[in-house]
């Protein structure tokens, strides 16, 4: 480990930290649509971020099992959503329910739904685990994020 990994390391005692973990699936989402994470500035703290992407507006709401490494039981699972005009919601879970396995830099343990705007109640302000998954099925990899978003339809969107 050279010395600026370690002072990351003492810096960040609590890697999974809300904030953190928010920047860190910004970063994802980024590495994953080859965007130049220069040209974004990372979000100020871990409540919903609205990106301007290639593709329009995007919302991205992270959660997790764990809000801090000394947490020894999973929490209540909810993405915090804003009413606005967007392309779509990016909702990043961290999902691993192990606090000993739980590793946020592990792209295995992320999982992902790109859910349009017109799919949720336009005054909602958030959704729990479960009723995104009934709604919008498994989510997806990190690896299939670049194949969601080339789907999404031409921004803005037609009236």
């Amino acid at each position: 480990m050279n010395d600026f990994d370690a002072f990351l390391r003492w810096r960040c005692t609590d890697r999974l930290d809300p904030a953190l973990r928010h920047a860190y699936a910004q970063w994802l989402l980024l590495q994953a649509l080859e965007l130049d994470p220069q040209a974004i500035p990372p979000p100020a703290d871990a409540g919903p971020t609205v990106l301007s992407l290639p593709v329009g507006p995007v919302g991205l709401s992270s959660a997790a099992c764990f809000q801090s490494d000394q947490q020894q039981q999973p929490g209540p699972i909810s993405f915090a959503l804003q009413p606005q005009p967007l392309q779509a919601w990016l909702l990043a879970l961290l999902q691993e329910p192990d606090p000993q396995r739980v590793d946020p830099t592990d792209r295995r343990q992320w999982r992902f739904w790109l859910v349009r705007p017109a799919q949720l109640h336009p005054e909602r302000r958030s959704i729990g685990l479960q009723p995104l998954l009934r709604a919008h099925g498994d989510g997806v990899s990190w690896g299939s994020l670049a194949v969601r978003f080339a789907a999404l339809p031409p921004w803005p969107l037609p009236i």
